[in-house]
Formats: structure tokens, C-alpha cells, sequence
């Protein structure tokens, strides 16, 4: 991997020697324990070997998710031909990083189709029993390449109104993305918001992220 990823971030002009090796490492500690894990190890590595930037950043939201819920003390499984992974038995969380295409630039249009898509991908594991009618299910939006935080916010609140997406219990949200972090040395907000209506609710502070809201009416209720 630090070969693969080497060879990619030479190519980028605009970052110096040493925000190349910090961009290494980062990348490198975190799939060094998570490829001892995944069922896709030789999937990530072909999206490496791609070099397509926007591959590269959803494959890194995988590894960073993993990495920062694996840190907070729960057991977190990387299931095989499932969603992405299983905390402590009962939530799961699917990961997702949407981008912008030729045929939809719309940041709140993307985001929309990839939560639904989603949502899809766990009742269809439901229906064939993989998963239990009891279990939570989260989505961590990763939305670094539509840079639309202000649409992300707006789709959630709408999201949650509607009692069809009651299978949902939860949305993680963050803008963390590899190449932000290393040029703006900065490490963006985790923020988890959570679905009134749904059918299997998350405890609050279940998650340790930066900010934790409820949804009431059109509002964002901050939990202290």
C-alpha cells in the first residue's frame, strides 16, 4: 500500500514534500489494520492502483470510519457480503461518499439518491434475514466531494419527516476528506443526527462526535 499511495501523491504538484509524507501516513496507518479485516482488501487496492481521486476519498472514509468508531471502545465487525459494518451486534452502518456526476450536479439531488440507495442495499439484506427486524441501521455521509453542508442538513431534517424512512435510525456526517487534511492541516466535525420517527432508535451518546442533534419539526435540537 505505501508504494501504491506514494506513487499516486507524487503526482500532486500543489502539495509539498512533507504534506506528501504526512498524507502517506495517514493513509497507510489506517489501512494497516483495516486490510487485516476487510473482505475487499484486493478491491481497495485496485481503486488505489486506479488513481481516481474520488474512489481514493471513498475508499479513505471507509477506513477513517472504521478507525475513529473502532477507537471509541465498541465492537465493530466488517461483515462479508453485508453492509459495511456491525456495532456490538445490533447497528449497523453503511458508509457512502456520493459525487457529483454529468447527469446530476445537484448536491442535495446526489445526497438524496445515495441515502436512498442505501436504504435499499439494508432492507433488501433484511428481507433475506442477514439482518434482524430488531437492528438499527445508520448512514455515514461522507460529503467532502459535494461540498454541500448546508444540503446535507436540509435533506436529513426533510429525510426524517417522512414515516417511509423510519428504517433509518441515524445519519453520521462528516467533510473529512485526505487531501483537506493534510493541506489545511485541519480535521473536520463528526456530527450524528438522529431519526424521531425511527422504527429502532440509537441511544444518544452511542456515538462520540463532535455535535449530536435531534429533529423536531424543521429544527435541529443540539443534545448537550
Amino acid at each position: 500500500m505505501h508504494d501504491y499511495i506514494k506513487s499516486y501523491i507524487s503526482t500532486f504538484k500543489n502539495f509539498s514534500d512533507e504534506e506528501k509524507e504526512v498524507f502517506i501516513k495517514d493513509f497507510t496507518t489506517l489501512w494497516k489494520y483495516f486490510s487485516s479485516l476487510t473482505p475487499e482488501k484486493r478491491q481497495i487496492l485496485k481503486t488505489i492502483k486506479s488513481k481516481n481521486t474520488s474512489r481514493i476519498q471513498q475508499r479513505y472514509w471507509e477506513m477513517y470510519l472504521f478507525d475513529l468508531l473502532s477507537s471509541q471502545g465498541v465492537n465493530v465487525k466488517i461483515p462479508s457480503d453485508c453492509l459495511d459494518f456491525l456495532i456490538n451486534d445490533t447497528v449497523w452502518v453503511e458508509a457512502t461518499a456520493p459525487e457529483k456526476n454529468a447527469s446530476c450536479d445537484e448536491p442535495a439531488l446526489r445526497l438524496s439518491s445515495a441515502i436512498d440507495a442505501k436504504k435499499k442495499q439494508f432492507l433488501k439484506h433484511r428481507e433475506k434475514g442477514v439482518i434482524q427486524e430488531t437492528d438499527s441501521f445508520v448512514i455515514a455521509i461522507n460529503g467532502s466531494l459535494l461540498w454541500s453542508f448546508d444540503a446535507e442538513i436540509k435533506i436529513t431534517k426533510d429525510l426524517f419527516l417522512q414515516d417511509h424512512n423510519s428504517d433509518i435510525s441515524g445519519i453520521i456526517f462528516s467533510m473529512v476528506n485526505p487531501f483537506h487534511k493534510t493541506l489545511h492541516k485541519i480535521n473536520p466535525d463528526m456530527y450524528f443526527i438522529h431519526n424521531p420517527h425511527a422504527k429502532n432508535p440509537i441511544a444518544h451518546k452511542t456515538f462520540k462526535v463532535d455535535k449530536e442533534y435531534d429533529v423536531s419539526g424543521n429544527e435541529l435540537i443540539l443534545i448537550p
